[in-house]
């Protein structure tokens, strides 16, 4: 892949309070409320105990049940055909739609870690933005990367409307206590059209004081609930559930255990590959290879896009 020239960006003048969501002209407070901010090593805190909020959004009993047809739609893995090492915890499809923005494109990443991300994502020529809520809370070898841009908390982003051209976030959402609000946040500072790119743990263990797992359902509800269009849900590529278990949950040598996780899947597949055989022999289709690897997923991956005209009350279930 031919390297690109990453256009300079200034994204200053794009951020707002989070208590008030008014402008702001420095990052140590606002002019407007009095809120003040740290700066931790260097980095802007934009946080606050003070902001709040109540979380609103339209719900029919047509959501109450996934429609057989919006599954077939949406469950489907997304297109590669990126090359080469990925970053950390990046899918090879939503690599594949970060190569596709144009030049110069801004990504805000949510729960950056180290911002192992940012190198890779501007030799693409894009501009990027990591925010995460500690420069602490990861690995020691990912802090290498320059960490979070700015310290800021995913309920309550401190950027203005309709600014990002994509939301990146990975391996944060089930740490959020709202997901909902969370991906309202990332809908709100999203262009319209912009793409949001995330992924949220599924069979993984509760770890890292997780919130929310989501099954391929959940997901499909958390993006029609906060207004987006869906592209593509999918289990994450190589990572079920048979292997997060056993990986995330045995500590020290026990974690040689993890090996038993291949063969566990290695007999779920085996038990479904005997019953295809049963029901082509009766002439039925096969299972969908996609629903049997969603059933046993570690983790569950989306490409949306925040619609391209504002939601009405008409539409939000159209998604």
């Amino acid at each position: 892949m031919a390297e690109r020239v990453c256009v300079s960006h200034d994204w200053n003048h794009l951020l707002i309070c989070p208590v008030c969501r008014a402008s702001l002209s420095v990052t140590e407070s606002c002019a407007h409320c009095g809120e003040r901010f740290e700066i931790v090593e260097g980095t802007p805190r934009l946080m606050s105990e003070r902001a709040a909020t109540t979380v609103s959004f339209p719900f029919s009993s047509a959501r109450s049940v996934v429609p057989d047809e919006l599954k077939r739609r949406v469950l489907n893995y997304a297109p590669t055909n990126t090359t080469g090492q990925l970053p950390y915890h990046m899918d090879a499809a939503q690599a594949t739609a970060l190569t596709k923005l144009p030049t110069g494109s801004l990504v805000l990443e949510i729960g950056c870690g180290g911002g192992q991300n940012r190198t890779w994502m501007k030799s693409l020529g894009l501009n990027y933005l990591g925010t995460d809520v500690s420069k602490t809370r990861v690995y020691a070898h990912l802090q290498a990367h320059g960490g979070p841009d700015m310290l800021a908390d995913a309920h309550f982003l401190p950027i203005k409307n309709d600014c990002i051209d994509c939301v990146y976030a990975a391996a944060v959402n089930e740490h959020l206590a709202s997901p909902v609000q969370a991906a309202l946040e990332a809908r709100r500072v999203l262009k319209p059209g912009g793409m949001y790119l995330g992924n949220c743990s599924f069979m993984e263990p509760w770890h890292d004081e997780s919130f929310f797992h989501m099954s391929p359902n959940g997901v499909i509800e958390l993006l029609l609930a906060s207004g987006f269009d869906i592209d593509f849900v999918y289990p994450g590529r190589g990572w079920h559930g048979f292997k997060a278990l056993p990986r995330m949950a045995f500590m020290g040598p026990m974690r040689s255990f993890a090996v038993l996780g291949n063969l566990f899947n290695a007999a779920y597949k085996a038990q479904v590959a005997f019953a295809n055989m049963r029901r082509r022999s009766k002439g039925r289709p096969p299972h969908n290879p996609l629903l049997v690897d969603a059933k046993v997923a570690g983790a569950m991956t989306w490409i949306a896009r925040k619609p391209a005209a504002p939601l009405t009350r008409g539409n939000e279930a159209s998604a």
